[in-house]
């Protein structure tokens, strides 16, 4: 096992709901072990799905029989992040007897955290739980920060909570069974953190070998996890429910979800972050907010580790539906799309206590053309 990164998110307004996050390699049976010892629970359930219960069978077995946890698989997906399989999971624990004073462990990538967490938020009002995201997305993104939710016919996250983990442990074991492509779908949000937070991180990433996917060095990448976990709870901290500052995690995301649901979800998510990155960039740079030789770094970047070939992939959509889902986004006030704007990299733009700005059909379809689409 090696030596345990630390990053604290300290949550307390009325209720404290501050909680460690744990970073390591090999970590996750020891860390598991210690935290059931200190804690009493009357039942504890692993939420997993049906990909990963088949590659980790022998791990969620020896937790079975070792710890006495019960193992909950759903079809693995995008499309199963919906109200059916919480609707399943909710009868499946409550024939368990599941009660107020039990656990849920969410063990898996986003779509599993955000259903676990969202669970946990509305079973009996709420049962704790704690996160072990499997991707490198998870690790630096869903599974800090307490956002839940599940999707509907209309868009992404639109039911959903706020509700926050009792711990997140990040092993980077796990990511060695992840193929090249999941890898470089999570260094989108990594990338994502330092164009909004951090120019001299910025900076090292822009300077890695561009087959980094193919053959990581778990060491770095550790270091790396453990900078964005800081950034996001740094975010986090100061801004809980998204009522300011934490407006910034949503950089590319406005105009990504909107990618993914033309794509009918077939396009990772990370690639449509990162292309939705490009093109509020590109916004930025129009509003004459970012300077060309900043948008210069930010598309070289991508196009270093290859998110913007997908853009061939998605050329042609209809643009109608696109922009329909784009009027569906929870970050949407009175009608008007809002997205995050670039000053340099590593800030945002500010004003008046805001962090997200209305942008028009126009500016899209203009950034879309520049974009190639």
């Amino acid at each position: 096992m090696s030596r345990i990164k630390k990053v604290f998110v300290r949550l307390k307004s009325k209720i404290d709901n501050s909680y460690r996050i744990l970073i390591g390699h090999n970590i996750f049976l020891d860390v598991l072990e210690r935290y059931l010892k200190k804690n009493i629970f009357s039942k504890i359930g692993l939420v997993t799905d049906s990909n990963l219960f088949v590659i980790y069978e022998k791990l969620l077995k020896k937790l079975s029989r070792e710890y006495r946890i019960e193992i909950f698989a759903f079809p693995e997906g995008e499309k199963n992040k919906n109200l059916t399989t919480i609707s399943n999971l909710i009868s499946e624990i409550t024939r368990k007897n599941f009660d107020r004073k039990s656990l849920l462990i969410a063990f898996g990538g986003g779509v599993t955290g955000d259903l676990t967490g969202f669970l946990a938020s509305i079973y009996m009002r709420g049962i704790k739980f704690i996160q072990v995201p499997t991707s490198l997305l998870a690790m630096v993104d869903s599974s800090i920060g307490g956002k839940t939710g599940v999707d509907t016919e209309e868009g992404k996250n639109l039911v959903g909570t706020f509700f926050q983990p009792s711990l997140v442990i990040i092993d980077t074991e796990f990511l060695k069974t992840l193929p090249r492509k999941e890898i470089k779908n999570g260094f989108a949000e990594i990338i994502k953190h330092s164009i909004i937070f951090d120019e001299k991180y910025f900076s090292m990433l822009e300077n890695l070998s561009p087959d980094f996917f193919v053959r990581p060095d778990f060491d770095l990448l550790s270091n790396i996890i453990k900078r964005s976990c800081e950034i996001k709870s740094y975010v986090v901290t100061r801004d809980e429910k998204e009522s300011g500052l934490r407006q910034i995690l949503n950089f590319g995301h406005t105009i990504g979800h909107g990618l993914e649901k033309v794509s009918n979800f077939s396009m990772p998510h990370g690639n449509c972050v990162a292309i939705g990155m490009l093109l509020e960039a590109i916004i930025s740079k129009n509003r004459y907010l970012l300077s060309f030789d900043d948008f210069r770094r930010i598309r070289e970047i991508l196009t270093k580790f290859d998110y913007l070939e997908a853009i061939g992939e998605l050329r042609g959509f209809d643009l109608k539906s696109f922009f329909d889902f784009l009027s569906y986004d929870k970050k949407n006030v009175k009608g008007k799309i809002k997205v995050v704007l670039l000053k340099k990299i590593g800030k945002t733009l500010r004003k008046r206590g805001n962090y997200s700005f209305d942008i028009n059909y126009k500016e899209i379809e203009k950034a879309l053309t520049e974009a190639n689409f």
